[in-house]
């Protein structure tokens, strides 16, 4: 079942959203649904960690292209660094 939804939101970034969702064939409400249920997914996600560090979570950024390799470099270089 789908129901309206009223936002108040900047005129230019509705404007801009409206090119974007009409650029990948997508309505706005589409979109704005998306989005929604991307955060219902990292909610679920959240809860499945001990209560006491739910407020870690999402902190740090980390880039989508950061690998284990690179995990690894950073960890000897903070080491290297920590110890001279």
């Amino acid at each position: 079942m789908t129901t309206k939804l009223t936002l108040s939101i900047e005129k230019e970034l509705i404007e801009y959203m409206k090119i974007y969702a009409k650029s990948r064939q997508r309505s706005l409400s589409e979109l704005v649904q998306k989005y929604f249920e991307h955060v219902k997914e990292d909610k679920e996600v959240l809860q499945q960690f001990p209560p006491n560090l739910q407020q870690y979570i999402g902190i740090a950024k980390i880039p989508k292209n950061y690998t284990d390799e690179d995990l690894e470099n950073d960890k000897r270089e903070y080491l290297e660094n920590k110890h001279l």
